[in-house]
C-alpha cells in the first residue's frame, strides 16, 4: 500500500507539526495524489498580487467529498467566509450535486451578519 511507503517520510512532521515547504512543481503531488495527500491537513500558496493583500482564498473540496474530514473542514470555511464563490467547470451542465450544495448553502442559515448568500433563478 502506498500510504505505508510514504508514511515513515512524513510521521515526524505529524508527530510535530512541522511545515514542509514545496515548490511550484510539487504542487499537484501534495494536494491531489492520495499517496502524499493524506497527510497533509493544508496547501498554503502565496500569490504577489496587491489586491490579494489581506485576504485568503480557499479552494474547498466540497461538501459531498468521500472524505469525511473534507466535508467537516468545508462546513466550516462556509460558516466563517465574507465570500463565497462557487464555481463550476464550464463545460458541465448544472449538476445535481451542485443543486444540492447551493441548497445546503440556503438551508444552512448560519451566515453572519456580513455574509450574503444569493442565488439567481
Amino acid at each position: 500500500m502506498q500510504l505505508k511507503k510514504h508514511y515513515n517520510l512524513y510521521v515526524s512532521m505529524l508527530e510535530n507539526g512541522e511545515k514542509h515547504a514545496i515548490n511550484q512543481q510539487e504542487l499537484k503531488k501534495w494536494s491531489a495524489e492520495d499517496e502524499y495527500a493524506t497527510f497533509v491537513k493544508t496547501v498554503h500558496i502565496a500569490l504577489m498580487h496587491d489586491w490579494l493583500k489581506g485576504k485568503i482564498i480557499v479552494d474547498s473540496l466540497g461538501l459531498h467529498s468521500n472524505n469525511q474530514r473534507h466535508t467537516n473542514e468545508t462546513e466550516q470555511i462556509l460558516t466563517s467566509s465574507d465570500l463565497i464563490l462557487y464555481v463550476s467547470y464550464f463545460n458541465h451542465s448544472f449538476t445535481d450535486n451542485d443543486k444540492a450544495f447551493i441548497e445546503h448553502m440556503k438551508d444552512m442559515n448560519q451566515l453572519n451578519e456580513n455574509q450574503a448568500f444569493k442565488m439567481g433563478n
